[in-house]
């Protein structure tokens, strides 16, 4: 279970700036969000005794977006 997806981000951006960012492929931006959700469960691993977590906090959901834009902006920026 990943804690935002294709639809969150949809709601944040448009569906342009969303295909700039993945070059047109959902495995970039599938790999952009596992990777952000590793980075999160990293953390939490301390605190919370079951992940993912289950319902998905909404601050959660924004953390992982956050992260995900961040790695997706890494994949294209010298490329752009």
């Amino acid at each position: 279970m990943a804690y935002s997806d294709k639809d969150y981000f949809l709601s944040k951006i448009n569906a342009e700036e969303l295909n700039n960012l993945t070059g047109d492929d959902d495995n970039n931006l599938s790999s952009a969000i596992s990777s952000s959700d590793s980075l999160i469960d990293s953390y939490l691993t301390n605190a919370v005794e079951v992940l993912p977590l289950d319902p998905v906090p909404d601050m959660i959901k924004q953390i992982s977006y956050d992260i995900a834009v961040f790695y997706l902006h890494d994949r294209i920026q010298y490329s752009d």
